[in-house]
């Protein structure tokens, strides 16, 4: 009798980047080992279920689990399927063997994918090898590959007062702020629109009337997610980037300063477009005074600035299958993988006779320059 040595999913071109509407096109590999030609024998089948949806969950307090679902599509590759009746004595041929599928992804609102301790948006193949053993007894093999799916475009110019700077004061006092003011610290943020990939620079004046000569000044940009469980919302905040300044400003004068670059990292645009379940939004903080920002796909354009077409590039993997576009000069997306994920819902499937190829990590539009090129690609 045959024995299965691997199993595995592959996309065409290593492309795991892909839009609504996009086919996914790949390929199903087995590796049989077998001292006969029939190799491995008495086969089901073999089919491949394609999944979106999200999902929050929280042990903790009686929040419970909620999932919502884009899509759920089953495709056979080799004989039946899980709810059709058996065909008897099929078999896989000892070797390599390959089962090439293409399946078309929904035309509709898609939520980027995304991963939280608390909550996901997760898209994944899954591919089932099922042996027939005895009568309604079947041993099965799978195994899963997870892709991102490029949201809904948020373009920051159809949003009214993006482009407006945001100022705010913050007044320091003495004996322990019940005293009178001994510094005036003036904060602005030059817009409030941003895509991954730009830099926010904070400007900044001290009227320092009877301080120290120094100020310590802390920025971040913070990450707030909202799970919006039945019982009750649950919010955590994560940092994104931060700064530590040091401003010198003598006693009785007024100091000028610039804070940054804070480089916004490859994340979902605000909101988290097209899920129900999950909400995201972005600050700026410093010195307890919040800058809320509108992160987005398409970036803010100035008054006259041109637009012309710029060929998308291909290296080590494709652009997805959508036909070319039109870029700003400005706005040159990729998709890159998010920094890092540290916590996450657990994956469900970790039996002997399951195989994954480890944790995945979604793609984010990201905003890049070579020079006056603009280029995108996925990396």
């Amino acid at each position: 009798m045959g024995k299965l040595k691997n199993l595995t999913i592959v996309f065409d071109g290593n492309v795991d980047v892909f839009s609504p509407g996009d086919v996914i096109r790949g390929q199903v590999i087995l590796l049989i080992e077998a001292d006969t030609e029939r190799g491995l024998d008495n086969i089901k089948g073999i089919w491949l279920r394609f999944i979106g949806g999200a999902r929050i969950a929280c042990q903790s307090g009686n929040a419970g689990t909620k999932d919502e679902g884009y899509f759920d599509t089953t495709q056979i590759l080799f004989g039946t399927g899980p709810d059709t009746t058996d065909v008897r004595s099929l078999n896989i041929a000892p070797g390599q063997q390959v089962f090439p599928f293409a399946i078309r992804l929904p035309d509709k609102l898609l939520p980027v994918a995304f991963e939280e301790q608390l909550g996901c948006v997760r898209y994944q193949v899954k591919a089932t090898l099922s042996l027939i053993r005895s009568l309604r007894n079947y041993k099965e093999y799978r195994t899963e590959k997870y892709f991102s799916v490029i949201g809904p475009a948020v373009d920051l110019n159809t949003i009214s007062g993006l482009k407006m700077p945001m100022t705010c004061d913050v007044t320091t006092r003495g004996w322990f702020g019940l005293g009178p003011p001994v510094a005036t610290l003036s904060l602005t943020m030059p817009k409030q629109g941003y895509v991954p990939g730009e830099s926010v620079n904070l400007t900044g004046r001290i009227d320092n009337r009877k301080g120290d000569d120094q100020f310590s000044i802390r920025v971040k940009l913070i990450q707030e997610i909202q799970f919006s469980f039945p019982t009750s919302p649950i919010y955590v905040e994560r940092v994104l980037a931060k700064i530590d300044s040091k401003v010198i400003c003598p006693k009785g004068r007024i100091s000028n300063f610039t804070i940054g670059p804070l480089r916004i990292p490859p994340v979902p645009s605000s909101g988290l477009p097209g899920c129900d379940l999950i909400n995201i939004e972005y600050f700026i903080l410093c010195k307890d005074r919040k800058f809320t920002l509108t992160i987005g796909t398409v970036p803010l354009r100035n008054a006259g600035t041109s637009r012309r077409r710029v060929p998308r590039t291909t290296d080590r993997t494709r652009t997805p299958s959508a036909p070319p576009e039109e870029l700003d000069d400005d706005a040159p997306p990729s998709y890159e993988q998010v920094v890092s994920v540290t916590d996450r819902i657990a994956y469900e499937m970790t039996k002997e006779d399951f195989q994954s190829e480890g944790e995945f990590l979604p793609r984010y539009t990201y905003f890049a320059r070579m020079g006056d090129f603009a280029f995108a690609s996925h990396r």
